[in-house]
């Protein structure tokens, strides 16, 4: 279990988002099912899992967001 508070905003510190999706990134690429999420589920959560695909699977975090998106509901904000 690991736990990093994050806003829904473009208040976070870069070291925290570097955590959380670095830690996403480790988990997936040694096979270790994982769950990511937020209060709503729909913001931090995808946005977060979308830059850890996007390092495994050397595409940008746009596309991979659009992939998530396109199989569940986001509503993530620019910041």
């Amino acid at each position: 279990y690991q736990r990093i508070p994050l806003h829904d905003d473009s208040s976070n510190d870069r070291s925290q988002l570097q955590l959380a999706v670095e830690s996403v990134a480790l988990l997936l690429r040694g096979g270790f099912p994982s769950l990511v999420c937020c209060g709503g589920g729909a913001s931090r959560s995808p946005a977060i899992a979308a830059c850890a695909l996007a390092i495994l699977e050397n595409r940008s975090p746009v596309d991979c967001l659009r992939t998530i998106h396109n199989q569940r509901g986001t509503d993530v904000s620019p910041g």
